[in-house]
């Protein structure tokens, strides 16, 4: 690959990168969106429960078996898994920018040893 084909691939990683960047405060916000009404759901369901005289125990378990509380904890399990693909995007992304700094200082490293 030549030195301009990796500055290239270099700009567009840089680009993808700042997209990324942005992505994931919004995936934050959405993250923290989800763990929050989950878990309002779930406390509310079991302070109702317990007021019921359910026992904190059973209270719980059944909670968790609500349709509206576990409809809650698959957004927020979705949320949360989408938050880290995008992490571990974003590390993909600068190892890739790594690589790619690595092989054009390799390069110009050659071309001055080949000179001298």
């Amino acid at each position: 690959m030549t030195p301009d084909g990796i500055m290239e691939v270099m700009r567009r990683k840089n680009l993808d990168l700042q997209e990324k960047n942005v992505q994931i405060v919004t995936l934050a916000t959405v993250q923290a969106n989800a763990q929050r009404d989950y878990r309002i759901t779930i406390a509310t369901k079991i302070a109702k429960l317990r007021l019921a005289g359910e026992s904190v125990s059973l209270a719980d378990t059944l909670a968790k078996g609500d349709e509206d509380v576990a409809n809650k904890k698959v957004d927020f399990v979705i949320a949360e898994a989408t938050y880290k693909a995008c992490l571990e995007s974003i590390k993909d992304t600068r190892a890739a920018l790594d690589t790619a700094r690595s092989l054009l200082t390799w390069q110009r490293e050659e071309k001055y040893s080949k000179q001298i």
